[in-house]
């Protein structure tokens, strides 16, 4: 169904013009010569958008909103005027329009606007919609749980079932993500009895008809959890409980290893309860008597060697000590994702015991169910806290159990990073036996994937290796010296020259002997000239005059553009993406250690100097998010009115006094991590504030839309190694959703922005790869779209179409119908022509 638009405009021309145009583009538009005439038309019917005019005869613009609002106050606004007011905008604001356009603008420019406004339409009425379905189930299930406490037989009976389903659970080794599944499943397993009438349930007898209805409880479960996508496993382990293993059951009909674990267990668990306990058409067995009915259906009603285990639980005289697991799972891989980040943070803040702690926290929660991906990065990143503690021999140790756990597993690149971390280990101890060989070999791997930051550290790395080997590797020290150089990443790897300065040293020092290595390296110093300063300080004083000559030459010219006041080691802050220099060109610089980092992915976080600010201070919600708010357009001026449009809504006695109540807060916050400068964090201009650029930095947000930018530019035109590094460090940038507990909606829209952009860098990097025939990496890029977003379909088309440059054709084959499965499931809907037909010729091609 088409949106509606309602065009409000006094000039004919220009709403006849804008009305062709945007039937064109599918909108059904609707037209109102004036202000009165528009109400009227949004009393009678409902209108998606309103474009308005804001100068005409009878009520202005403003009015005619208003009025609109009470008969449609979902309706997304734009104003459009060939006017400019002083006070207009701030009225538009108050409204909370969603665009002000001044005439002339281009239609290209107007249609933008019109469909940004109507995704931000559309979100709400999803999260309003998904709300009442959220209440409606979530209602029905409190009833579920209360339904069986009523019943006299059932008493006690998902309880029972569950803990029976644990203890068969554990015997047969699953994850304790699965476990969880597994409790949650058997004690809501009768919960679709709540559709059904309580009498029936009292009958001693059933009838077929009864007996046919009762058959529905499975499918009755599975709608009552849908909306609850953390119960998704579980509404399915439900669904299939009364699946027979020879394929008798119900509501599918499924049979064998078709059936899931879970609903095996369940079901031979909730038979023995069942047995074991009276019902109003018989008496109950004795555990002889239910095991031995058990043992009859073994293989026909049930899974014979679950049958085994469960006797042999019975059997036992071991005591029944599983304790009762949470209901919540938070156990999942974005948890572990932003304990990762954390302690990487904390790691390069040089606070090893926080960072410590939270690597443990990780792993703690890494089980089968989490990516091996992050299974790996925990593992590297307790080795690096090994080696920065001085604790070289266990950290090697770690990075080798790494190597093995992916070779075995033919997680190649995986397999590539840890081959480059217990080489840099095996270096540090001075033990370079099978480290050239190991490091072309990762190299090689990490070419295939075009991986920029791991090809950088590798050439790194071998750099090292041959500036330690004397004149025989005069030749190789100069080939990878400059392959270094000329890495689009390099400028990314300067954390390199704080975790392997004793390998920086060594090729700096090198590259004192020949005029030809000193363009290389001083051209690669130039890229951030305050990163080697202490390797190049301490050759400065080095025995060898030539090396100290050099290293004082070099020093001098770095230092010539460093920025004056910026400490020895920091690269210059970020600039604001648009107008930062006008608002914060009057502030003085930072002291030397003290910038701000600012992460807006995932938890928010904020680090001053080697310190993070802790979350409690913030004082008040609206106080931190309004910091969020100015961080994500650092640098960028905005007027009062719109902040307090955004954080004061409600209103209350002064608004404006509790905008001031928070600056004032956030200034005092800083004040104590920065000193004196942090009073200058936030500029207030006349009636705008903004976040000092000079003060910050680095914002991951920031970074993260300036490298996405760049590598889409440079893809257009025809850069690719360079657009892929740019796409890569964006990808690197991007830990998780957009303030990711945040609620307001601003942080709504820009989280569902940075996250389509992230979905589109994936799809641009696995659609590269495909192109190139590398066919494994494009794979992983697409498999990656899924874990955030698993209908989309684009990312299934390029996992068949790569599988079959693969020949694999049974892995698109089942890409194809996990697709089905998933979009079946989600949105009812059968998945898009072109995968369908490119299936069906691959079913027509396999051989009957």
């Amino acid at each position: 169904m088409a949106e509606r638009i309602l065009i409000v405009d006094d000039d004919e021309f220009m709403r006849t013009s804008l009305k062709t145009e945007l039937e064109e583009e599918g909108f059904d538009v609707a037209l109102a010569v004036n202000g009165t005439q528009a109400v009227t038309l949004a009393r009678e019917g409902h209108f998606d958008l309103i474009l308005c005019d804001v100068r005409m005869p009878d009520i202005d613009g403003i009015e005619t909103i208003t009025a609109i609002r009470e008969a449609n106050p979902s309706a997304r606004v734009i104003f459009i005027t060939a006017y400019a007011s002083a006070d207009t905008p701030v009225s538009a604001l108050r409204l909370r329009v969603d665009d002000y356009l001044m005439k002339p603008f281009s239609f290209s420019e107007l249609l933008s606007s019109i469909k940004a406004a109507l995704v931000r339409l559309r979100q709400k009425e999803s999260f309003i919609d998904g709300v009442a379905r959220y209440c409606g189930s979530f209602m029905k299930i409190i009833r579920g749980v209360l339904f069986e406490s009523k019943i006299s037989h059932l008493q006690g009976h998902a309880e029972h079932v569950a803990r029976f389903s644990l203890r068969i659970g554990r015997h047969l080794g699953l994850s304790p993500l699965r476990m969880q599944n597994l409790y949650l499943a058997a004690l809501l397993h009768d919960i679709g009895y709540v559709e059904l009438h309580p009498s029936l349930m009292e009958k001693r007898e059933f009838e077929e008809r009864d007996r046919e209805l009762v058959k529905n409880h499975p499918v009755f479960a599975r709608e009552l959890l849908a909306p609850f996508r953390e119960l998704r496993e579980v509404a399915t382990i439900i669904y299939c409980h009364h699946e027979r293993w020879d394929g008798k059951g119900y509501p599918q009909g499924l049979s064998g290893e078709q059936i899931p674990v879970e609903s095996r267990i369940i079901a031979i668990a909730e038979a023995y309860d069942s047995l074991t306990s009276a019902r109003p058409h018989r008496e109950k067995l004795d555990m002889a008597g239910a095991v031995s009915h058990i043992e009859r259906e073994s293989g026909k009603a049930f899974d014979g060697t679950i049958v085994e285990t469960a006797k042999k639980i019975l059997a036992s005289t071991e005591k029944d000590d599983i304790e009762v697991l949470p209901v919540a799972n938070e156990k999942h891989d974005g948890r572990i994702s932003a304990l990762l980040t954390l302690a990487e943070l904390y790691l390069e803040a040089g606070d090893y015991g926080t960072a410590r702690e939270a690597f443990s926290n990780a792993k703690e929660l890494i089980n089968e169910g989490a990516s091996e991906e992050l299974y790996a990065r925990a593992e590297m990143g307790m080795s690096d806290l090994l080696s920065r503690q001085g604790r070289h021999e266990e950290a090697l140790a770690m990075a080798l159990d790494l190597l093995d756990y992916t070779a075995q597993r033919s997680l190649q690149l995986l397999q590539a990073l840890a081959i480059i971390r217990a080489s840099a280990l095996r270096m540090e101890l001075g033990r370079y036996d099978e480290v050239e060989k190991d490091l072309l070999l990762a190299l090689k791997v990490l070419t295939l994937w075009e991986s920029a930051p791991g090809k950088c550290q590798a050439e790194l790395l071998l750099t090292a290796l041959y500036a330690l080997g004397g004149e025989r590797d005069s030749r190789k020290f100069e080939e990878h010296l400059c392959l270094f150089v000329a890495s689009p990443s390099a400028g990314q790897c300067f954390k390199a020259f704080t975790r392997y300065e004793a390998l920086i040293h060594a090729i700096l020092k090198r590259s004192m002997e020949k005029d030809a290595y000193l363009v290389e390296i001083t051209a690669l110093l130039a890229k951030a000239p305050g990163a080697a300063m202490k390797v190049l300080e301490s050759l400065s004083e080095d025995r060898d005059f030539l090396v100290r000559e050099r290293a004082g030459m070099i020093l001098g010219k770095l230092s010539a553009h460093q920025p004056a006041g910026l400490p020895a080691g920091k690269e210059s802050p970020q600039k604001p993406a648009d107008t930062g220099e006008k608002a914060s060109a009057a502030s003085p610089r930072a002291p030397a250690g003290h910038l701000l980092k600012v992460f807006l992915f995932g938890a928010f976080r904020v680090s001053a100097g080697a310190a993070f600010i802790e979350s409690g201070v913030w004082i008040t919600q609206k106080t931190r998010s309004l910091f969020a708010f100015l961080a994500s357009r650092l640098g960028e001026e905005v007027h009062e009115e719109k902040l307090i449009d955004l954080f004061w809504l409600e209103g209350g006695k002064d608004p404006r006094h509790s905008l001031h109540n928070s600056v004032s807060t956030i200034r005092k916050l800083v004040t104590a991590h920065l000193g004196g400068q942090g009073r200058s964090v936030i500029i207030h201009r006349q009636s705008t504030y903004c976040l000092n650029a000079r003060l910050v930095d680095f914002v991951d947000y920031i970074s993260f839309n300036d490298s996405y930018h760049r590598g889409m530019a440079l893809l257009k035109e025809g850069c690719h190694e360079e657009a892929i590094a740019a796409l890569q460090k964006a990808e690197g940038l991007y830990t998780g959703d957009f303030l990711e507990s945040s609620y307001d909606e601003w942080s709504d829209e820009v989280r569902l922005m940075a996250r389509n952009r992230h979905i589109e860098l994936l799809f641009t990097l696995g659609k590269y790869f495909a192109d190139k025939q590398k066919y494994e990496v494009g794979i992983g890029y697409f498999r990656k779209i899924l874990t955030v977003d698993n209908i989309c379909e684009d990312a299934y088309w390029g996992i068949m179409v790569s599988s079959i440059g693969l020949k694999n054709e049974n892995e698109a084959i089942r890409s194809y119908q996990q697709c089905a499965k998933v979009l079946k499931r989600e949105m009812d809907l059968p998945p898009p022509s072109k995968l369908t037909e490119l299936y069906l010729s691959l079913i027509d091609r396999k051989p009957s």
